[in-house]
């Protein structure tokens, strides 16, 4: 996947370590040339200094050709701005952060992603966002957190009991499957993962993982 980052900052720069750990080619745009060579010496991603409300500098860090764009600068309008450029360059899947909830309403009728939050939190839900499906937050109480995960076919969950999870190589050890939801002759029935047995493609499985390794089950899910 080819991503444009948009903004060097904490939490643009936690993006694009992560996405780089799961082997998508990244850009990342940002004005202050001192960053641009720090998220180099640390991340080895190229960077592009210059304006990202600019044509030119989106065009330079290769927009057109983007799968995905994160935008994470520090004022909404800003990258409200960023976004609706990078609609008109037809990319696929937009997300921001957002920190003024009166921005809300525009991102959410341009058909962008804006996630609200701390450094910590809106990382965990800019990198859910960034992913598929797959994977939905219900809630997060102190440091645990409340997800749903769908089982795709050809995936490691396939034809396996939940408590089965535990022995793949790389998941998350906090993982701890409560439910699973399964569609029945058109009717959605809520099962135990006893009751459930192994999983099946398209089953839904309510569970709760630590936060901390949220981040940790969206990279194996890439």
């Amino acid at each position: 996947m080819y991503v444009v980052i948009v903004g060097a900052t904490p939490v643009g720069i936690k993006v694009a370590q992560n996405l780089i750990k799961s082997r998508n080619d990244v850009v990342v745009i940002d004005q202050r040339k001192e960053e641009c060579d720090f998220v180099y010496a640390q991340s080895g991603c190229i960077t592009i200094n210059g304006n990202p409300t600019e044509v030119d500098i989106l065009e330079e860090a290769g927009i057109s050709k983007a799968n995905l764009l994160v935008s994470t600068l520090e004022e909404d309008s800003e990258n409200l701005v960023v976004c609706m450029l990078a609609k008109k360059f037809k990319v696929p899947k937009i997300v921001t952060r957002i920190t003024d909830p009166k921005y809300a309403d525009a991102f959410n009728i341009a058909g962008i992603s804006a996630i609200a939050g701390y450094t910590e939190i809106m990382f965990d839900e800019l990198m859910e966002a960034i992913h598929p499906a797959t994977l939905r937050r219900l809630e997060r109480v102190g440091n645990m957190v409340v997800l749903i995960l769908r089982v795709e076919k050809g995936s490691e969950f396939e034809n396996k009991t939940v408590g089965g999870f535990s022995r793949i190589r790389k998941f998350p050890d906090s993982f701890v499957g409560c439910g699973v939801f399964r569609k029945k002759k058109d009717k959605l029935v809520t099962l135990t993962t006893e009751e459930a047995g192994r999983v099946k493609v398209n089953d839904e499985i309510l569970a709760t993982i630590e936060a901390t390794e949220l981040a940790k089950l969206v990279k194996f899910l890439d």
